[in-house]
């Protein structure tokens, strides 16, 4: 997951240095048949450990502000984000209105959990630099991630009045999504595709998009176009596998999960839709297990207590199975009184229509 900015002259590829590294993921969908009645979540996530190197600066600055810049990017590079911060703050004092200074302090502020501290630079540099259409791309992303969402919205259709560009297509798509709007969305993803039909992102979006509108078969074809260009992406074999289980075609939906469960074994969902599959086909130690895992990994999910005392009651241990029945509505409880709606940032590795 990739991207970032810094300036109109720098290459297109540089133009998606940060925001691209940004996904969104959905989850606590639980029911695709019935969208109207679904809780949907997006959340955006941040891959610093796959950004590609930023860019040198190309634009036309004082000698002092240029090494400053390009210090700090090599200081991004070795993921010294405090040496960054210091190098950022202090040029800025000298140097107030360069807008690649603003911007790249932003992005640090917001690696460092500062969000709130970030978007008043990300919105200085879109000030002094509008032109810039990663510039509002990188504003939104951080928008987003607190739950301004009418912000991060104008910050989209600034980016795309400048020209089409993907990312913008596929943050506008989740917004959408999130308004329940969910057929515009779709129409979103299919123009980010367009743009990039290379990406396994855009192909893993417009393949959930079509998931949750119940389009199986687009959703299938887009699921396995995604995974031909990433085949170990974790949320791409996530999703085909619960497809695939939503069909009742669970040998191909173990496929998928036990790949995504190789690159994050400590994803707790994944270890609960093993555990379906495994007791729909008749493994019950198997599916006791996957199940106990899942738990373990996230004591406090409801849904995966749920599941656990699923595989107790068919194993005819009755009162194991009632004890974890009793969590699920002690948890379901505390969940919706913390209603767990909205945006937030979490780290991981694509979208996700979770379904507990």
């Amino acid at each position: 997951m990739t991207s970032t900015e810094i300036g109109s002259t720098l290459s297109s590829e540089v133009d998606e240095l940060y925001s691209a590294a940004i996904e969104l993921r959905f989850f606590e969908c639980r029911s695709l048949k019935s969208l109207a009645q679904q809780t949907l979540t997006v959340i955006l996530l941040l891959y610093c450990a796959s950004l590609p190197a930023p860019a040198r600066s190309q634009l036309e600055h004082s000698p002092e502000a240029d090494s400053a810049f390009n210090a700090a990017v090599e200081d991004l590079e070795r993921g010294d984000l405090a040496s960054a911060f210091a190098k950022l703050q202090t040029t800025l004092k000298t140097h107030p209105s360069d807008p690649r200074i603003e911007e790249l302090l932003g992005q640090v502020l917001d690696k460092l959990g500062k969000e709130d501290q970030a978007l008043p630079h990300l919105r200085k540099a879109v000030t002094l630099s509008p032109e810039q259409q990663a510039f509002w791309n990188n504003l939104a992303v951080v928008c987003l991630r607190v739950s301004k969402i009418n912000e991060g919205e104008k910050a989209l259709q600034r980016s795309l009045d400048i020209g089409p560009n993907a990312l913008a297509f596929r943050l506008l798509g989740m917004v959408r999504f999130h308004q329940f709007r969910t057929q515009e969305g779709l129409g979103f993803f299919e123009k980010s595709l367009a743009i990039a039909p290379d990406d396994f992102r855009s192909w893993y979006y417009a393949g959930s998009a079509h998931h949750l509108l119940g389009e199986t078969d687009p959703a299938l074809y887009d699921y396995r176009e995604a995974l031909k260009r990433a085949p170990n992406d974790f949320y791409a074999q996530l999703e085909l596998g619960r497809l695939w289980q939503e069909l009742g075609m669970h040998e191909q939906a173990m496929g998928c999960f036990r790949i995504a469960r190789t690159v994050q074994p400590k994803n707790a969902e994944v270890h609960e839709l093993l555990s379906r599959s495994y007791l729909k086909t008749g493994n019950l130690e198997s599916a006791l297990e996957s199940a106990q895992q899942a738990v373990n990994l996230k004591p406090q999910d409801a849904a995966f207590h749920y599941q656990l005392g699923t595989v107790l009651a068919r194993a005819g241990r009755g009162g194991e199975a009632s004890a974890q029945f009793h969590l699920f509505n002690l948890f379901s409880s505390q969940e919706k009184k913390a209603k767990r709606g909205g945006w937030r940032l979490e780290d991981g590795s694509g979208l996700s229509l979770g379904n507990h």
